[in-house]
């Protein structure tokens, strides 16, 4: 079967987010709502892709709810390098994180797309 050119773009799109091995979320800035996460998420928080899709980012941060308003406010409009933050397995194993942000469009919506780096093994040999 061969593919038009939208259908290998939707395609590629899917395999690049499903398939990464990087741990990456989709929020919703304005409710910090988990839209979609791909399994590498869902295997570093020890969750299903279901149980992480009905989490909001505020129950996997460490972060006051404030701060992580903020923080998706101003990656909202701009593309913001690492940031640190502390998430929460579902074990409740606290990890230190980097999260690398960028907003985009989907529909009329702005969604923020989020790589999560785990820097816990870095940032304990720093400390020693």
């Amino acid at each position: 079967m061969i593919l038009n050119r939208e259908q290998r773009e939707k395609e590629l799109q899917n395999q690049l987010f499903h398939g990464s091995p990087a741990v990456t979320l989709i929020i919703e800035p304005n409710t910090g709502e988990i839209i979609d996460a791909n399994q590498a998420a869902a295997e570093f928080y020890g969750y299903t892709l279901a149980e992480l899709q009905s989490v909001s980012i505020f129950h996997i941060s460490t972060s006051p709810d404030e701060d992580i308003k903020q923080c998706m406010a101003k990656v909202s409009r701009e593309y913001c390098k690492a940031m640190p933050f502390q998430h929460k397995l579902k074990n409740g194993i606290v990890r230190d994180v980097e999260v690398y942000f960028g907003p985009f469009r989907l529909g009329g919506s702005v969604l923020l797309h989020a790589i999560v780096i785990d820097v816990s093994a870095q940032k304990r040999t720093e400390e020693k």
